[in-house]
């Protein structure tokens, strides 16, 4: 009777791999990626909610990006990119793009549009992406430099950042003075 069960419990668990995705990429597959673990502790020793990475400046669709993207260095330091689907890809008026790392899957992260409203002051606007189960992923927008159209809002239990990606107009790096966001981008 023990054979016969042991035998029944190894066929299902062999049927179950073999049912699994074939040659497909699930979301759930980026968590394992090595560079992502690395950036997740990273995160963690530094205590930040999340990491963003300035990738450059882009146009067209998400194919054309990641096509882009795969021609940079620091593309092997990331290799999860290349795991992104185009799901995860989101897009707001603009250019330049870049890669979110979430600490982990309590963190909420909440990426909408940055717009002006009639008094000339920045609003929060539509909401582009809601995400909370700590796989990365990669926005683009910003007009100009000096023009940021999106705002990233972060949440963990009581602690909640908000930051609006923007590239320093003395350097050309991300303009981060929040201590709950780190800069992971390789600046050249």
């Amino acid at each position: 009777m023990k054979r016969v069960l042991l035998f029944l419990i190894i066929v299902v668990l062999v049927l179950s791999g073999c049912a699994g995705n074939k040659g497909s990429k699930d979301v759930a597959d980026i968590a394992e990626n090595k560079d992502v673990v690395r950036m997740k502790t990273t995160l963690t020793e530094n205590e930040r909610l999340f990491g963003i990475a300035f990738l450059g400046s882009y146009e067209g669709n998400f194919k054309a990006v990641k096509e882009d993207l795969k021609d940079k260095k620091f593309y092997s330091e990331f290799t999860f990119l290349d795991e992104i689907e185009k799901d995860r890809f989101f897009e707001n008026e603009g250019y330049e793009v870049y890669a979110i790392v979430p600490l982990d899957d309590t963190v909420t992260i909440t990426v909408s549009k940055y717009e002006f409203d009639e008094n000339f002051k920045f609003t929060t606007g539509e909401e582009m992406a809601k995400i909370s189960d700590g796989k990365p992923f990669i926005i683009r927008g910003n007009i100009g430099d000096f023009i940021p159209n999106m705002i990233i809002k972060a949440e963990k239990g009581d602690r909640m950042t908000e930051y609006t990606p923007v590239l320093s107009g003395e350097d050309g790096k991300l303009h981060v003075m929040n201590n709950e966001v780190y800069d992971f981008s390789i600046y050249e």
